[in-house]
């Protein structure tokens, strides 16, 4: 009986040993009871028969776990000191000062982007054209003549709003032509309109000393002057900021 126990004893120490040592990390395993009998393994959650014995066998192997994909690496394909994931506006040309969201600069906020801005520093409020100077568009003279018609009264009001707005801002008020007629006619047409849209803001109350002249006839050209449209276009009066 005594030597029945030592056995049992010895036999049970085995299984622990052979137990604790059978512990694969990727493996299922299960092992059978001395007598034979199929053992539950709560890992496998399944049983299986082997020979009479205690003993360790592998009933199968798990997948190993999914190998995560390298995270791309998050580029700057425009080279604007924006990373792709952060940059709004993708595909700035090289050179062009862009924000913090990638997108190019608007330093006068009149919606023409610094690298498009032909006339930086306008002030807010001012209307400005596609190449972001502030031109009157729609401004009507008589025909061949200085003298504003008064359709146009409502927009140079806009202009005196603005003024006012800023009352540290001068400008000059440039006129311009289209290149019909003679040089010398256009230049000192372009040079009476100009002085007339000066007239009417100092009217409104503008001083006099934050407002200049000048007339270019037809040499400044913001377009064609091969068609009508063109030509309409560079009969203007632009309002350039002093500094």
């Amino acid at each position: 009986m005594k030597h029945s126990k030592i056995t049992f004893l010895a036999m049970a120490g085995a299984l622990s040993l052979s137990l604790a040592a059978c512990v694969p990390t990727t493996t299922k395993e299960g092992w059978m009871g001395k007598n034979g009998f199929a053992q539950w393994h709560p890992q496998t959650g399944a049983t299986a028969l082997s020979s009479v014995g205690t003993q360790c066998y592998f009933c199968g192997t798990t997948e190993a776990p999914p190998v995560e994909a390298p995270k791309p690496v998050d580029g700057d394909d425009d080279r604007d000191g924006v990373l792709n994931s952060k940059d709004k506006c993708p595909g700035t040309p090289m050179g062009v000062k862009v924000n913090e969201q990638g997108c190019p600069l608007d330093s006068d906020k009149d919606g023409v982007t610094d690298d498009k801005d032909k006339c930086p520093g306008t002030p807010l409020g001012a209307k400005v054209n596609d190449l972001g100077c502030w031109v009157l568009e729609n401004l009507h003279f008589k025909s061949d003549k200085d003298q504003i018609e008064a359709i146009s009264f409502p927009l140079l009001d806009s202009v005196v709003t603005v003024l006012k707005n800023n009352p540290n801002l001068k400008v000059e008020v440039q006129g311009h032509t289209d290149s019909t007629g003679s040089a010398a006619r256009n230049d000192k047409l372009s040079k009476a309109r100009a002085n007339s849209v000066k007239k009417y803001l100092v009217g409104k109350g503008i001083a006099a000393n934050r407002l200049t002249t000048a007339g270019f006839g037809p040499s400044k050209p913001i377009a064609t002057n091969d068609n009508p449209a063109g030509r309409a276009k560079n009969r203007r009066v632009e309002l350039k900021p002093q500094s």
